[in-house]
């Protein structure tokens, strides 16, 4: 089964989440589209929601299911940021592409959208080597009590049933929370309060 690692972390304490309330802070999607495993997978970008109620009901939704998940801790790799010469001079050594743009964003340099569009664009290759088939890539940004976090998730469509305004029986389109094979949920306060092995343990959090 593909899984989602930027480092492994073998000796993690667990973690454990509430299924409290999160409210959400921004969301956004990006639609991955992939038709075969000859061709490579294809982005189409989303903006950020402006209207979280119906996601609000989602990411509950979606915690549920995550939680009853085994998963796995990591932390962001030591490597170097990949890209054009400006991106790279202006990243930290220690930063991986994911985190000097989680730090952008945080730090207000970024809005979400871009932020978003700029993290799945990196993570293309990754995705395209794990997906046999595309999804949407939903990234959230939620708060829990004094807490923070980054959710990813691809979410899968599967074919369902229901009636339309006549009572006839239609044919939709569900999101499939139960085939949840790529998540990851990231402790935005306690990644930005430790050190880089400090962030491990309640930080990042992976779905295999």
């Amino acid at each position: 089964k593909p899984s989602f690692t930027l480092a492994g972390c073998p000796a993690a304490r667990p973690h454990r989440f509430t299924s409290h309330i999160m409210p959400i802070l921004q969301a956004c999607a990006h639609r991955i589209d992939k038709q075969s495993d000859e061709q490579p997978a294809t982005l189409t970008c989303g903006e950020s929601m402006t209207d979280t109620a119906i996601a609000d009901s989602l990411l509950a939704n979606f915690n549920s299911s995550f939680h009853g998940k085994p998963k796995a801790w990591g932390h962001f790799s030591e490597a170097g940021v990949e890209g054009d010469s400006e991106d790279s001079e202006a990243a930290p050594a220690s930063s991986s592409r994911f985190a000097f743009e989680l730090e952008r964003y945080r730090s207000g340099e970024i809005d979400f959208t871009d932020f978003t569009r700029q993290t799945t664009e990196s993570l293309m290759p990754l995705l395209d080597a794990h997906l046999s088939i595309g999804g949407h890539w939903w990234f959230v940004h939620s708060r829990q009590g004094e807490a923070e976090y980054l959710t990813l998730a691809m979410l899968h469509q599967r074919d369902g049933y229901g009636f339309d305004d006549d009572l006839n029986l239609v044919a939709v389109q569900q999101l499939n929370l139960g085939q949840l094979m790529l998540a990851a949920r990231i402790d935005l306060t306690q990644w930005q309060r430790g050190q880089s092995r400090q962030r491990v343990h309640g930080g990042l959090l992976v779905l295999g």
